[in-house]
């Protein structure tokens, strides 16, 4: 799981948008506002990012994750 934290009062009620850069090895899925499972399917490297726009489409704050699968069954 992954998830966010926001600092400002005026982020709190914003909704979180989840990606993954490369979905065939690594999947994301809202679980909550700020929440995600993260599912590995096939051993590679991806990138998860998490954006949140608190005051416009253009004011946005921008997370990364980079996630490693090895092993998967």
């Amino acid at each position: 799981m992954l998830s966010t934290t926001t600092l400002l009062e005026a982020q709190k009620n914003q909704t979180v948008k989840w990606a993954s850069s490369d979905s065939k090895t690594v999947k994301v899925s809202k679980k909550s506002v700020n929440t995600a499972k993260v599912k590995g399917l096939k051993e590679g490297t991806a990138t998860i990012t998490a954006t949140v726009a608190y005051k416009s489409k253009t004011d946005k704050k921008v997370a990364t994750c980079k996630v490693k699968v090895s092993g998967t069954a």
